[in-house]
């Protein structure tokens, strides 16, 4: 697209993967495997390429790739992407530069081959005077949940929704990439739990339930309201982690 002005636009198929068609793979696998978000509304690294050369804003950005610095052995080669829509990226590993790529309209992404150690790789993307970074870190044992609202103040008229993730990190606070515990949710308050879900492609989980495996470190919950204004708090927890809590207020 970027190489040929001759091309009036684009379109993905699709954004969002949905239930169905899951070519090439057969079952358990039952949804869709090529959008750019997943079934949860949890963005795929691909969500980051869009973004690096769609954004409406034109705001600086910066993606790592993979977002798993933990599952790895000590010198694996790991390769690296980058998507931006800077002019340079600088990629560091522990705070030591592996050196800088220039990007232009026609990159699709930026790559350096790491020997994997542990600690925080950190992609820093440059453009004019801005500067942005991205980082992924090699986390611990899992300890806790942690839970996050996209909105934490709805109707309450029976429909309005809001949509909960939650995620499993360690003792500092670090998603747990490869952690897939059950999460049991109870919500308490004029609301109800109407959907769980992970994003997992290959899950035959129900969702219309209250509790959900961890899928890469990650479950949603969906939350409606009633008719009756209030707080609805929602609390998410695992065997032994430390549960995770959130409230919504709901208002006429």
């Amino acid at each position: 697209m970027e190489r040929r002005s001759y091309m009036a636009g684009e379109f993905i198929w699709t954004g969002f993967d949905y239930i169905g068609e899951p070519t090439p793979y057969g079952w358990p696998a039952k949804s869709s495997y090529f959008g750019a978000v997943d079934t949860a509304g949890f963005p795929k690294d691909i969500f980051y390429f869009y973004q690096s050369h769609w954004s409406r804003d034109g705001a600086l950005m910066v993606h790592l790739v993979p977002a798993d610095w933990t599952s790895w052995a000590a010198g694996q080669t790991v390769p690296v992407h980058v998507y931006s829509n800077g002019t340079s990226v600088e990629l560091l590993l522990n705070g030591k530069s592996l050196g800088s790529k220039t990007l232009s309209a026609t990159t699709g992404h930026l790559q350096w081959d790491v020997p994997f150690e542990t600690g925080t790789l950190t992609a820093r993307a440059v453009r004019g005077d801005t500067s942005a970074t991205d980082e992924v870190t090699t986390a611990g044992a899992a300890a806790k949940v942690v839970l996050k609202v996209d909105r934490d103040q709805i109707a309450a008229d029976g429909a309005d929704l809001a949509f909960i993730e939650a995620d499993i990190v360690d003792a500092k606070g670090v998603l747990v990439p490869r952690a897939s515990q059950k999460l049991d949710f109870v919500v308490t308050g004029p609301g109800a739990i109407v959907g769980v879900d992970n994003g997992n492609p290959i899950s035959t989980e129900p969702y219309k339930a209250s509790s959900r495996l961890a899928f890469s470190g990650k479950a949603l919950a969906i939350v409606q309201a009633n008719a009756t204004a209030g707080t609805i708090s929602v609390t998410a927890s695992s065997g032994s982690l430390i549960a995770g809590t959130a409230t919504i207020t709901t208002r006429r």
